[in-house]
């Protein structure tokens, strides 16, 4: 995207587009409870973001714009309950304008999206808690499902991991209160913690 253009409409946006994929966004936190404590919470934790679960394009979805949002649903079951329905068109403002929001704050930022990245629209379903040892499924109506299984947490995941990709975190501190949480907390401390953490000898119970 232009690194100057903060201002953006529906047909500039989906000209950038080169496909439309389902899927399924995790969220991660240290902090067990912070769903329950309100999207304040969830921002001071940068979103509560974890990665994204990519599933299968959806087919012919340019010539379906007129209707696509209405005609896209999918249902979240967890342990063969459904925990949560919805279609695209349930996502605040829709999927072209969550691709606008995206383009013109990150160029606001000075970071324009590149080619290649991935932009999350939004949870058609809402927000599930799902626990260790617990199974998922997220069924896109006559696209496909996506499974997830829920695997206890290992030293940086790899045990349970198919692939690797490259994340990448923000942030832009405003405050001094947000430069310390940043460069001397995220930047420092936590990652001594860590290390400190995981280098502790195991003791069975």
């Amino acid at each position: 995207a232009p690194a100057g253009k903060t201002a953006w409409t529906d047909d500039e946006a989906l000209a950038l587009v080169d496909t439309l994929l389902v899927g399924a966004e995790l969220a991660g936190s240290p902090l067990p409870q912070i769903n329950e404590l309100g999207p304040a919470v969830v921002v001071s934790d940068f979103g509560n973001n974890a990665g994204l679960i990519l599933g299968p394009p959806v087919p012919e979805w340019r010539r379906m714009l007129g209707t696509l949002e209405q005609d896209l649903r999918c249902e979240t079951m967890i342990d063969d309950v459904v925990v949560g329905s919805g279609r695209a068109s349930d996502i605040a403002g829709g999927l072209v304008a969550a691709l606008r929001f995206a383009l013109a704050r990150c160029a606001r930022r000075g970071m324009p999206l590149r080619a290649g990245q991935l932009v999350s629209t939004g949870a058609a379903t809402g927000i599930h808690d799902i626990r260790a040892g617990q199974q998922a499924r997220v069924r896109f109506e006559g696209i496909g499902d996506i499974h997830v299984a829920a695997a206890p947490a290992m030293p940086y995941k790899i045990t349970w991991a198919t692939a690797i990709a490259r994340v990448e975190d923000f942030g832009i501190p405003l405050t001094l209160r947000g430069r310390l949480a940043i460069d001397v907390w995220h930047g420092r401390l936590r990652p001594l913690l860590k290390s400190a953490v995981t280098a502790m000898p195991r003791r069975d119970p």
